[in-house]
């Protein structure tokens, strides 16, 4: 096979927001003559130049105990100076399935997805899988295509945040959902809903979440707040989502004294245009003094860029809380107050869970915000209070088997949870541990920054 030669015309566009000038440039790219393009290296190559058999060699690249180390290592190596990779068809046919886990995102533009992807790739790695990725754009058509090629393909399991639940119902591999809860459709309220039980998932409680945003600028002298979210449809995941987080704001305002108003609650905002548009118009209305508390954390930013265009002060005119800690949070002008998720820690733990049911039957688990245990949680087993970089952890499995997740400032706060635990005489112990831990500077790192829901201002 030859290449034969080729031209490439490349346009980029530099756009100057200060004066709005746009600055246009084209790049040609050219390559002339003829290659001959390698042909693919299969396990007979990898043998024949070992001397060895196909078996063998074989047995040699999966480190098998009855192949000799010189051998072994002759292999290897000259396997690497020929590029040759694992035939993971063959692989399928020996054993019925890749060892891959097809994981499902609703789109790549939101940073909270990207983390989670993270923790999940790797995890992954770590524990010797490979990952295939597959965007769905919130498509229902799409999603359901998706799922049947990940099925189609014998991958070892699939992890998913969902768009729509419906296209999960009868998945015939190990399966994690994560960041959604998989109520029964439609979700009507928190207090009603069914968690279906034949689902695992991994979550934070967006109820308890919004909860924490609107409480905290009620507690800051705002009590005029809007909630700004994406889809509310009941049978949707994200509608599912954003519902809960409405039950939270409601719940807040109520436990405060304000009445709910439905016009506070603009729907269907879900990109960086729409969300400097509605809090623009919003800032032009004579709103007066108004608490905002938004979807994600980069929608919080067209937010901030309409307070400063309309001359309105943050925090001192408007109150603002965003939703999910990215990174960039902290480094916005003024820094963003925002509920902290453990994004890192629902990607990886997830890849534990999805590849660990092949052998025992996961566990759901749930991030709590910080409410702590209540006289009906029950959890396996109690060590001793550990320290991690300046954070203490409680966690444990709940009678409804969740995880529950506590973070606590300091070494006597963790305590004096503890001693009140051991204090309601219920006959149950309670467990402390570091597999979860919290630290600087990135989420990357470890679990630990991938924080329970929280607030951080």
């Amino acid at each position: 096979m030859h290449q034969v030669g080729w031209t490439l015309t490349v346009f980029f566009k530099l756009v100057d927001f200060q004066t709005n000038f746009r600055y246009n440039f084209i790049i040609i790219l050219q390559y002339g003559g003829e290659k001959k393009l390698k042909k693919n290296v299969t396990l007979k190559d990898v043998a024949k130049l070992a001397g060895v058999s196909t078996a063998a060699a074989s047995k040699a690249l999966r480190g098998e105990k009855d192949i000799g180390p010189e051998t072994r290592a002759r292999v290897e190596k000259i396997a690497e100076s020929l590029g040759y990779c694992t035939n993971n068809l063959a692989i399928y046919l020996r054993n019925g399935s890749i060892k891959a886990l097809g994981v499902v995102m609703p789109d790549s533009f939101n940073p909270y997805n990207a983390l989670v992807l993270q923790g999940v790739e790797e995890k992954a790695k770590e524990l010797g899988y490979n990952v295939i990725i597959g965007n769905t754009n919130c498509d229902r058509a799409l999603e359901r295509d998706l799922l049947k090629s990940f099925v189609s393909m014998k991958v070892s399991g699939i992890l998913a945040i969902p768009s729509w639940l419906e296209n999960y119902k009868t998945i015939p591999v190990p399966l994690i959902i994560m960041s959604r809860f998989p109520y029964m459709e439609p979700y009507a309220s928190k207090a009603h809903a069914i968690l279906r039980p034949d689902v695992q998932y991994i979550v934070n409680d967006d109820f308890s979440g919004q909860y924490l945003a609107v409480e905290h600028l009620i507690q800051r002298g705002f009590r005029n707040n809007y909630l700004i979210i994406g889809s509310t449809e009941p049978d949707s995941a994200e509608g599912v989502m954003n519902l809960m987080r409405k039950d939270g704001y409601r719940k807040a305002l109520a436990d405060a004294g304000i009445a709910f108003a439905e016009d506070h609650v603009i729907e269907n905002v879900r990109s960086i245009h729409e969300s400097y548009r509605v809090v623009t118009q919003l800032l032009k209305s004579g709103a007066g003094r108004i608490g905002l508390c938004m979807n994600m954390d980069h929608l919080a930013l067209a937010a901030i860029s309409a307070a400063h265009d309309c001359g309105a002060r943050i925090p001192e005119d408007i109150g603002l809380v965003g939703y999910d800690d990215i990174d960039s949070a902290k480094y916005m002008t003024p820094a963003l107050t925002t509920i902290s998720q453990s994004k890192y820690a629902i990607g990886a733990q997830s890849a534990i869970q999805v590849i660990e049911v092949l052998q025992v039957e996961p566990e759901n688990i749930y991030a709590e915000e910080g409410l702590g245990l209540t006289d009906g949680d029950e959890v396996d087993h109690l060590d001793d209070l550990l320290r991690a970089d300046g954070q203490w952890l409680y966690y444990g499995v709940e009678a409804e088997n969740f995880f529950l997740i506590q973070w606590y400032p300091d070494e006597a706060s963790a305590k004096a949870k503890l001693a009140q635990l051991e204090e309601l005489g219920d006959g149950k112990q309670y467990l402390v541990d570091l597999s979860l831990r919290r630290s600087n500077p990135t989420e990357a790192e470890n679990f630990g920054n991938s924080n329970p829901v929280q607030l951080r201002s």
